[in-house]
């Protein structure tokens, strides 16, 4: 068997590993990345060879901690852990048992894991951990990626009923019909596109939070770019861009927004407003209504966002809405849980198709009625 051989099995499987008679640091360094289990197989374990195993455990999603075991070679075992009781049992008893014999990594951000893991290390010298479980939270809330922030951000909004698309339905029958004029669509500054998918959702919910009315939002640098700046104090929010194919460090890029009514020079910015203006005008279809009938995420947000993109009335159910609601949160604080935050954006781009499919079939049965050509088009240009 030839070297391209066994380079192709370590990539499709670390595994093989242990069948290769020749190992080569390139040889064991792909099956590291591919599966960082196999690392004690190793037989010449370098810094950047461990360093590439540890990555890969810990990119796993749902993954609570690790234990390395020290062998004659470097790392002679690894224990993965995906429930915090297993992680937490087999701390207290390596403690008890073996303390100098193995080191452990908490990957979870959970603050309640991490207390639990200061607990059994302070009790294990005798001291009282001397933080609360506050400390905790405000710490890994810092270490928290922008993308993680929002993912959960929406997902608390929609639990809280802090979203334009969901009301309080007490004491109101399955069948009875909600009908909802959606916040206006959020739009850049610089470039008047429809901010698109949950980028969407942030901003609404951001300006809503700030008590803000604006429809257009711009970064510090756009704001230079009018020949004006941000006044000092205002707040900003932030959305991101996702790329799950991306490698690590990259997957991710974050813009910070502020609404439009932040800068000082108000003035430098009345020609692009009175632009989106003029264009939510033209677009403007208040005598449509969307109806949504289905509570799947996708195609409840991505309809909603239809509406929105259009300033169209959005009509749906009680039992839709509800069901919507609670199928969404239960649905996403269970990947969230196992750190599986980008579904969300997944989600998020297919509703940015829905909402196209909507407003497509919008604009055939507005051509239909034949109006005039600059009023057929309700299809949005989006931003990001």
């Amino acid at each position: 068997m030839s070297y391209e051989d066994d380079l192709r099995k370590v990539r499709e499987n670390g595994l093989a590993l242990e069948s290769i008679r020749e190992q080569t640091p390139e040889l064991c360094m792909e099956a590291v990345k591919q599966n960082g289990s196999v690392l004690p197989l190793v037989k010449q374990q370098s810094s950047e060879i461990q360093e590439a195993a540890f990555k890969q455990i810990e990119s796993r999603p749902g993954i609570v901690g690790y234990m390395v075991f020290h062998g004659s070679n470097g790392v002679g075992d690894i224990a993965i852990y995906d429930t915090p009781k297993q992680y937490l049992d087999s701390y207290r008893d390596l403690l008890d048992s073996n303390p100098q014999g193995f080191k452990a990594t908490t990957v979870t951000r959970s603050p309640e894991v991490r207390k639990a893991v200061d607990d059994l290390v302070y009790g294990f010298y005798g001291d009282d951990n001397p933080h609360d479980l506050k400390y905790y939270a405000e710490k890994e809330e810092k270490k928290k990626p922008y993308y993680q922030q929002n993912v959960e951000k929406v997902v608390t909004a929609v639990k809280e009923n802090r979203v334009p698309f969901i009301v309080t339905t007490e004491g109101m029958i399955d069948t009875q019909k909600i009908a909802l004029y959606p916040a206006a669509a959020v739009r850049s500054a610089e470039t008047g596109k429809v901010y698109k998918g949950i980028n969407q959702l942030v901003a609404q919910i951001s300006l809503q939070e700030m008590g803000k009315n604006d429809i257009a939002v711009l970064t510090f640098e756009q704001a230079k770019k009018f020949g004006t700046g941000i006044r000092k104090g205002e707040k900003s929010f932030f959305v991101t861009s996702f790329d799950s194919t991306a490698e690590e460090g990259k997957k991710s890029k974050v813009y910070h927004l502020f609404p439009a009514s932040s800068v000082f020079d108000k003035e430098n910015l009345a020609v692009p407003l009175e632009k989106i203006s003029s264009r939510n005008r033209e677009n403007a279809r208040q005598n449509l209504v969307i109806t949504c009938k289905e509570s799947e995420p996708e195609k409840y947000i991505g309809a909603y966002l239809a509406a929105s993109s259009i300033g169209a009335r959005f009509e749906t159910d009680v039992k839709t809405m509800n069901t919507f609601q609670k199928g969404f949160v239960s649905a996403m604080e269970k990947e969230i849980a196992q750190g599986r935050h980008a579904v969300l954006f997944e989600t998020g781009k297919r509703a940015n198709e829905h909402c196209k499919t909507v407003l497509k079939e919008l604009n055939e049965n507005i051509s239909k009625e034949r109006v005039p050509e600059r009023k057929r088009s309700v299809v949005q240009e989006m931003e990001m």
